[in-house]
């Protein structure tokens, strides 16, 4: 019998350690992981002439997006294209007012955070001209990468690099390529009215291009550098 008491005893503290602890994760809710919105305004690629004008170069915006799901706030990420300067709002809804620069051209997005995570999730990226003083013709947008993805891993040999240009005023004229394994391509490997080219790679390399979109005017722009590596 004075055996049995010591066994009796482990056996009771096991079931209470493994009853709490069931209890514990049962009382454990999960982490729900926050979803994308979807963008609403400043609409894609037009221009903006909403907002209340604050000076000759402010204007206020009032920003507007989707209210996501499992979400307790959001960040709006800024670019101004024109000045390649990059800022972010905290905003507890799914609208915001922001006072940004007249006569600039902007990119925008939205980061959706929950509390109990690290985790975030991003939408879409949104182009859009900040109307200013009237203008005859507005500098391109910059061009958005088609293929190969950013980061991505292709076969060597002959490649189509492929892009996205866009322009309020439709009238872009041609588009110049650079591209070499410098992590800032200064190599030109040709101009196209296509928004596409075709190019040769080889094994083993890395490497960086970024395309030049140029109006009728001569104006233009200069996207961010894109990469991929060659198997």
């Amino acid at each position: 019998m004075k055996k049995l008491k010591p066994i009796l005893f482990i056996l009771g503290c096991y079931l209470f350690i493994t009853c709490s602890c069931s209890n514990n994760s049962k009382d454990q809710e999960p982490v729900l992981i926050p979803e994308a919105s979807s963008l609403v305004f400043p609409i894609d690629n037009t221009i903006c002439n909403e907002g209340t004008i604050i000076s000759a170069t402010q204007s206020s915006v009032l920003f507007k997006w989707s209210a996501s799901e499992n979400t307790d706030s959001y960040v709006i990420n800024l670019l101004n294209l024109t000045t390649n300067i990059s800022k972010s709002y905290d905003a507890n809804t799914n609208e915001l007012a922001v006072t940004i620069l007249r006569g600039n051209s902007y990119s925008w997005s939205i980061t959706s955070k929950n509390n109990g995570t690290e985790e975030t999730a991003e939408s879409t990226v949104w182009n859009f001209y900040n109307a200013g003083l009237p203008v005859e013709n507005h500098v391109p947008f910059p061009a958005s990468i088609i293929s190969p993805s950013m980061g991505s891993s292709i076969n060597a040999g002959t490649i189509t690099l492929e892009w996205k240009g866009n322009d309020i005023d439709n009238d872009i004229a041609s588009y110049e390529i650079l591209l070499d394994t410098n992590s800032v391509p200064t190599t030109i490997i040709g101009s196209s009215t296509d928004e596409f080219i075709n190019t040769l790679v080889t094994t083993g390399e890395i490497y960086y291009w970024k395309v030049i979109s140029y109006d009728a005017l001569g104006n233009s722009s200069c996207s961010e550098v894109f990469q991929f590596k060659v198997k």
